[in-house]
């Protein structure tokens, strides 16, 4: 998994491409980060387009005890860009994500409040609620994104 969650996952907290790359002590406050990416067709993207995103807040995350991951983000803004036209859009997101990994290795990933995601079916969106996507151990995309709550369509916006 670790979905170059950035996912690019990104929360942001699913923003954070390679998860473990801001894992803290669980004591420790959340620390100021930036984090770049390109979002890509593995992971999701736009149609006819790339997006440049830069995340800058304050991001922690925590080894559960059953192996998964939560992440926490504050006062975090991405920043979109259409690669092509240039165009870009801001975002405020400070969510939170945690992961489990099941016994086929599958990594499902949740996100509650509002988080930048990117997903092969759903492209580049902003999430407010609580979604959920799957991969598997070889980090394809075997459940989409789904949950409650609102998804704004960041390629939308950018187009």
């Amino acid at each position: 998994m670790r979905r170059a969650v950035a996912t690019a996952a990104m929360s942001l907290c699913a923003i954070i491409p390679g998860v473990t790359a801001l894992a803290a002590p669980a004591a420790a406050a959340p620390e100021p980060f930036t984090v770049t990416f390109k979002t890509s067709p593995r992971f999701g993207t736009c149609d006819g387009f790339n997006v440049l995103v830069q995340a800058t807040g304050k991001a922690r995350t925590i080894e559960a005890p059953d192996g998964g991951v939560v992440g926490v983000s504050a006062a975090t803004v991405a920043t979109a860009t259409n690669l092509k036209s240039k165009a870009s859009v801001q975002y405020s997101i400070n969510g939170t994500f945690h992961t489990t990994t099941d016994a086929n290795g599958d990594v499902t990933t949740t996100a509650t409040g509002k988080n930048f995601l990117t997903d092969p079916d759903a492209g580049v969106v902003v999430t407010s609620g609580t979604f959920t996507f799957t991969f598997d151990k070889k980090g394809k995309l075997v459940e989409g994104l789904s949950g409650t709550g609102q998804i704004t369509d960041v390629c939308a916006a950018l187009a």
